[in-house]
């Protein structure tokens, strides 16, 4: 599941700062669970966002407000993916190996 998280940041002059970052949402929940005579972290891995935006005001005298969008599939908060063809990294590795022997 992915995340995007827009901030955004009310300015005194009028003007606001908006931040976008993109990437995954947490879905691990780590909880102690006591087995056995001793604590042991259990972890957890569930869908726990529904699909969409929501509006969090996170502090109203700063006058910032986040959202944040989640959604399921690939590059779905419009995330850059930068994929390299074959032909490209075996130039790159060639090279690297060849520059440990000085040739």
């Amino acid at each position: 599941m992915c995340l995007k998280t827009i901030s955004i940041l009310h300015l005194q002059n009028g003007q606001k700062q908006e931040t976008v970052t993109r990437g995954c949402a947490q879905q691990k929940n780590t909880t102690q669970v006591f087995r056995n005579k001793q604590w042991e972290q259990e972890h957890l891995v569930q869908e726990v966002y529904k699909e969409g935006c929501t509006e969090i005001q996170a502090n109203n005298l700063a006058g910032s407000t986040n959202i944040h969008c989640y959604c399921r599939g690939e590059l779905c908060n419009s995330s850059s993916f930068f994929s390299l063809n074959k032909t490209v990294l075996s130039v790159i590795i060639l090279i690297n190996v060849l520059s440990l022997f000085d040739v």
